[in-house]
């Protein structure tokens, strides 16, 4: 378990060829194995393990980019997932980084896999913990939050919707108010066990308030990517994955986690029986270790 607070990172950004910035948080080791880690929806740079030096992080350079429109980074009109990756390209290379790990958790998965279909060549392993799955599928909203299928739907029909919607009615900065306040809704006892831990409420809240650094724009635009199809087969996925999925989360059901391991070819799958949502603050060295092996 990580209780440690986190050490201070080291901040910077990128111009990609397009104009846009790309900003980005590092943590951990700087002469580490690189691990980008895409952080959930909504989310920022700042949402990290609050671990020290030498406990979750050990020999891993963990680099954490804020999406286009979150945090410091520029909005990208008309993004899709299979824009993700060539982010991702220009900021290893800007790195000097041949070769890399990405970790995706919650929204971050389905840029994981996006990178795992699109940049094989480049990738040492691939995990996604309690991540989305394809939402336009048979069942695909099921067990979701009655406010969470209505926003995925209005995302996929009628986008342009959204993104006021959101601005009236999903600030992530009251989320973040409810970490600070211990009010985390319907989660299970394993996510409020650990969302009760002072330095993982302060992380989540520093997270959520610099997601909404230029509005609620790019949390719309993350529902919509998700709404629709993603752009790829999951089959045609070539890398191993690992996939984590709490057994108990109440934001994206298990099903998801089992969809993903049936239609990605190469998995291995692993459940945690009462893990939540945000199980990923106490399983992440197992998450390293899988990737580096």
């Amino acid at each position: 378990m990580l209780h440690a607070e986190a050490p201070t990172p080291v901040e910077a950004q990128i111009n990609l060829p397009d104009g846009r910035v790309l900003s980005y948080a590092e943590y951990g080791n700087p002469a580490g194995r690189p691990v980008f880690y895409f952080h959930g929806t909504p989310g920022s740079r700042l949402e990290r393990p609050p671990a020290a030096p030498g406990s979750a992080l050990g020999p891993v350079r963990l680099i954490v980019p804020d999406r286009p429109g979150y945090g410091r980074s520029t909005f990208q009109r008309g993004r899709r997932l299979l824009h993700w990756p060539t982010d991702i390209e220009h900021l290893a290379d800007a790195l000097s980084i041949a070769r890399f790990s990405v970790v995706g958790v919650s929204g971050g998965g389905p840029h994981a896999a996006a990178c795992a279909y699109a940049l094989p060549h480049r990738l040492t392993g691939v995990a996604l913990v309690s991540s989305l799955a394809p939402t336009n599928r048979p069942g695909g909203l099921e067990g979701l939050g009655t406010w969470v299928q209505a926003a995925f739907r209005i995302g996929r029909y009628l986008p342009w919707i959204l993104h006021p919607l959101m601005a009236r009615l999903a600030d992530p900065r009251e989320g973040a108010a409810a970490f600070e306040a211990g009010q985390w809704g319907n989660l299970c006892a394993g996510d409020q066990q650990i969302l009760g831990r002072p330095e993982v409420g302060r992380m989540m809240s520093q997270s959520f308030r610099e997601s909404a650094r230029q509005g609620v724009r790019a949390y719309a635009q993350d529902v919509t990517v998700f709404a629709r199809p993603w752009g790829f087969d999951l089959g045609a996925i070539v890398p191993m994955v690992h996939l984590w999925h709490g057994a108990s989360d109440t934001i994206l059901p298990s099903h998801m986690g089992y969809y993903l391991a049936a239609n990605i070819p190469r998995t291995r799958f692993t459940e945690v029986r009462d893990g939540g949502h945000f199980m990923v603050i106490d399983i992440l060295e197992q998450v390293f270790a899988a990737i580096a092996a």
